[in-house]
This record gives C-alpha cells, structure tokens and sequence, in this order.
C-alpha cells in the first residue's frame, strides 16, 4: 500500500476513534467547573477584553481563549507580580516585550510600529501611552484575527484557532514552513495542527540563553495552554460552556 493510501487508512481511523469518543463522553463537561477566585488585574481587564472582541471580532466563539493568552504572556505563576499587568514586560539580550500580549520588538522587526496600523482606531496610539489596556488588548484581538483569515485551508475552526495561535507566538511565516515540512513527511496532514504540523518543523530545538527552552518547545507549548489548559479558568466569566477539544487529549 502507498503512502498517500497509508495516511488516509490512518486519518480515518482516527476520525472514527475521535468520533466514538466525542459520542460517548460529548465534547463539553456536563458537570459545572467550580467558578475560580480571580485575581484583582483579571476582574479589571476582562472587561476591556470582552469589549474588544465585541468590537472587532463579535463572531469569534470563545473569549476564553484570548484570557488564556493574556495569561500565557503576562502570568509566570497565577501570583507573580506582573500577571494580567499591562506594565508585564520582557527583556533579553534579543528582544523587548511588553504589555498584555507581550508586543515584541526586536533587531528586526517593531511590532508596536505594526500594531498602529492595522486599523485606524490604532492610528493615534503612541510609545509614550504604550501600557495602554484598551490598546494593547485591540492589538492581540486584530493580530489573530488577521492570522486566522489568513489560514482557511485549515481542516475545522478549531485546528484553524491553533494554527493562528501558533503563528501569535511564532510568526505566519513559521507557520507556513512547518506546513511545508508536514506535507513532505509521511502520515502527516497539513491540515490539521494536533498531532500533525504539531509536530514537525524547522525551529531550533536546542535552549535558548535565557529562555531555558527551544524556540520549538516554546511554540508548541504555547499553543497548547492557550488553547488546550488554561481556557477553564475563564469560560464562568464570559459564561462559555466548558469546551474539551478531544484533540488536545487524543494528540
């Protein structure tokens, strides 16, 4: 049997297993999450959180996922100092972040610069007003935003969610290259994120000075939290049924 026919008796195999699963045990919990107790900083810019993504992406289906976000790049630990602050900032020999989404700005791009264009709400943003909530949270929703209208190939709204997540932290361009590698190595679909592009690419996979990880493990690990762990904290807030993407659990 070829390759190509080897891949496809594989996908559907997992379909059909995915399938049974979800049937079985659903995709969402029945039983309530216990509403957590949030910190000071969560209840101040959820809010502004909410309030951008009515504005800018009123379809997206969960806001969860963008406190996740907030939480991956500001919160070392649900009681660092910096957690859910826009003052949260990041310093290394490579690169300066800031902020909510950790706007980054390095030798070789600004992506502060980039943020004021996108829309011309953005257009009167300055450096000096940098740490501005409202501001930085519009750039997090229009950034992924703009990544996931870029990937429409994607096979379901979730893997297309998870490849725009990938490319926040690693670039559309990286996204775009670990494809490429996923659609030359058997078994592979560059379709799917999970268990696939997932796991192939040409990021460096030694640690980096003063990250203690791989640019590799750093991305992979970034979209699972986002869009795999962290989410549950945050669906009683926004009143979102709990959701269990099976992929995060059968890849």
């Amino acid at each position: 049997m070829d390759a190509k026919r080897i891949s496809g008796a594989w996908a559907w195999a997992k379909t059909i297993a995915i399938t049974l699963t979800i049937a079985l045990y659903g995709v969402c919990r029945a039983d309530p999450i216990p509403t957590p107790q949030y910190l000071p900083n969560e209840l101040l810019y959820m809010p502004i959180l909410s309030s951008e993504i009515d504005t800018y992406w009123k379809d997206h289906p969960a806001k969860s996922i963008f406190a996740a976000q907030v939480r991956q790049e500001t919160c070392a630990g649900l009681k660092s100092k910096f957690c859910w602050s826009p003052y949260a900032e990041l310093k290394t020999s490579r690169e300066y972040g800031f902020g909510l989404g950790q706007i980054t700005i390095t030798s070789q791009f600004n992506n502060f610069t980039e943020a004021t264009k996108m829309d011309k709400s953005m257009k009167d943003w300055t450096w000096e007003n940098r740490y501005n909530a409202a501001y930085q949270l519009r750039t997090l929703v229009l950034t992924v935003r703009n990544a996931y209208s870029k990937f429409d190939w994607a096979s379901d709204p979730d893997e297309r969610l998870a490849f725009a997540i990938a490319s926040y932290n690693g670039g559309i361009g990286g996204v775009l290259s670990d494809r490429t590698v996923c659609g030359v190595t058997p078994l592979c679909d560059k379709y799917v994120w999970f268990g696939n592009v997932e796991h192939t690419s040409k990021k460096a996979k030694v640690p980096i000075s003063g990250y203690g990880k791989s640019f590799f493990q750093v991305n992979r690990e970034y979209v699972r939290h986002i869009v795999c762990e962290y989410p549950a904290r945050y669906t009683s807030f926004f009143n979102e049924p709990h959701r269990v993407i099976m992929r995060c659990i059968t890849n």
